[in-house]
Formats: C-alpha cells, sequence, structure tokens
C-alpha cells in the first residue's frame, strides 16, 4: 500500500465496504503494529481520521465490487463445507491419494475470508471425472452452491463427500496404510493415557482427537468396501503367520548351532534369506 491509495474499508463481517484513503502505516513487527491510519471518504465522514487494523483493508477501491461478488459466491460454500473434522479428513485424504493432478482445480477463495477446515474442491476436466466416479455431470453439478472460476468448477463438502466415497474404492492399498497406521497410533496415545492416568477421563480436546480419528477411519474403512478391507486382513494374517514361522525357524537354526551342526545352520541361515 503506498499513501494517497483509496482502499477498501469494513469494520464488521456484516457492514458493507467503504472507500478510505490510506495514509501510513504504525511502524514496528509486533502485533500492536500493524494497524494503518487512514482517512473516511464517505460524506458523512468529515474526513475523520483514524488507526485501524490492517485485516480491515480488503482490497483496492476499484476494486471492491468484484470482491463483493467473489464473497457472495464463497461464503455460503464455505459455511455449507465447514464440517467435523473427522469426514474432513477422510475427504482429503482420498482426495490426495486417489484424484489425478490434472483434475485439481486452481480456484481459491479471497485471502481476507476466514481460514476454516473446509472440504470444498475445485475441479478440471468433470467428463472425465464422471467416467472415473460413476456420478454424471448433473450431480457433480448439481449443488445449488457449486459454481464456475476460471477453468475450474467448485463444489462444497456435500458433492466432495460423493467424489471422495467413489474415488477411495480405487485406491484401497494406500488408504488402509493410512489408516492403519492411525489406528495404531490412536491405541497406543489411549494406551500411554490409561498408563499415565489411570481411571481418569482423557481431557476433551483429547477425547475430541479420539473420535475424529475413529471417524476417520470408520469412514475410509466403510469406502474402500469390505472386500478391500477383508483381502487387507488376510494379508496381514499371512505376514503375521510368516513372521511367526520365521521365528520358529530362527530359533531351530540357533538350536542345531548350539548342538554343534554349525555348517547345517548357517546352510539354513542363508536359505532363510539373511
Amino acid at each position: 500500500m503506498e499513501p494517497g491509495e483509496l482502499w477498501a474499508y469494513r469494520q464488521r463481517a456484516v457492514d458493507p465496504l467503504e472507500p478510505v484513503t490510506y495514509l501510513r502505516h504504525r511502524r514496528g513487527d509486533q502485533p500492536k503494529h500493524k494497524y494503518s491510519l487512514v482517512r473516511f471518504e464517505a460524506e458523512d465522514a468529515d474526513g475523520r481520521e483514524e488507526w485501524v487494523p490492517d485485516g480491515r483493508l480488503k482490497c483496492p477501491w476499484e476494486e471492491a465490487e468484484h470482491f463483493e461478488a467473489e464473497e457472495r459466491k464463497w461464503i455460503p460454500l464455505l459455511k455449507a463445507s465447514n464440517i467435523d473434522w473427522g469426514t474432513h479428513a477422510a475427504i482429503d485424504l482420498v482426495i490426495e491419494v486417489a484424484l489425478p493432478d490434472e483434475m485439481w482445480g486452481g480456484a481459491r477463495p479471497p485471502a481476507q475470508l476466514p481460514d476454516h477446515a473446509e472440504s470444498w474442491i475445485a475441479l478440471r476436466h468433470l467428463p472425465q471425472l464422471s467416467d472415473l466416479t460413476g456420478l454424471s455431470l448433473a450431480e457433480l453439478r448439481s449443488d445449488p452452491l457449486s459454481f464456475e472460476q476460471g477453468d475450474s468448477w467448485v463444489v462444497p463438502a456435500y458433492t466432495a463427500y460423493a467424489i471422495a466415497e467413489r474415488l477411495a474404492p480405487r485406491e484401497p492399498e494406500a488408504i488402509l496404510r493410512h489408516v492403519e497406521e492411525d489406528e495404531r497410533k490412536l491405541k497406543a496415545d489411549k494406551k500411554h493415557w490409561e498408563q499415565l492416568s489411570p481411571g481418569d477421563e482423557p481431557w476433551p480436546v483429547t477425547r475430541n482427537s479420539w473420535e475424529n480419528t475413529e471417524t476417520a477411519c470408520r469412514l475410509l474403512r466403510k469406502w474402500i468396501g469390505k472386500e478391500n478391507n477383508d483381502l487387507r486382513q488376510q494379508a496381514l494374517d499371512a505376514e503375521e503367520e510368516v513372521a511367526r514361522l520365521r521365528g520358529l525357524v530362527e530359533w531351530g537354526i540357533g538350536k542345531l548351532a548350539g548342538y554343534g551342526h554349525k555348517s547345517s545352520a548357517d546352510t539354513l541361515r542363508r536359505n532363510l534369506g539373511e
């Protein structure tokens, strides 16, 4: 910002933008210094000057109309997409691992809007996405909060959920690795809490974190389907059995060497892959 520039000012989220002239910034790099001196240009302001938080200066005044138009599109979509963390985490993971890069859109909300854990997504190549997910173009475009921005189609959390649910079965192994890691960590965290505070209820923030992790894992397992979960469990059971048998063989090799049959023990170790 340069002294003398006309900027759009808003005191509260419900207030309209109004023109102010930027005069200077308060010196310093601490939060208390993030203020600017402005002169209000409305006729009834009588040239009033005031120190205001920098965050209230939204955009250059010539961009005010465009800024408000963007807000009218984005704010309802962001509010509708501010869902619980567990569901958001599940959607986010699937979109990250299963949505092809070329289908990611580049649309972004205005930087001044509140930052929440929203699950909206911006998409490109909707016909290809329709083929990939089995959702019709009408279903991908049907939410009244959706809109087009540039070469992207922006959809709220409800549509993102439907897309994630259809994409998840395409990447079951990658998703299950994440789920298993989160479940192991959750189990360890609960055990650690019980050891440190036996009989005590977890702190609300801790319980909320656990519940969100459980929600995410439950949704992801549901989305990939019973068959993929069963196949993964069979693989885990097989790995566990192989580890058990390997342990028995290693125990036998040690006994064999202990009884003086070192050559035979070495041969078995080589065959075992060591």
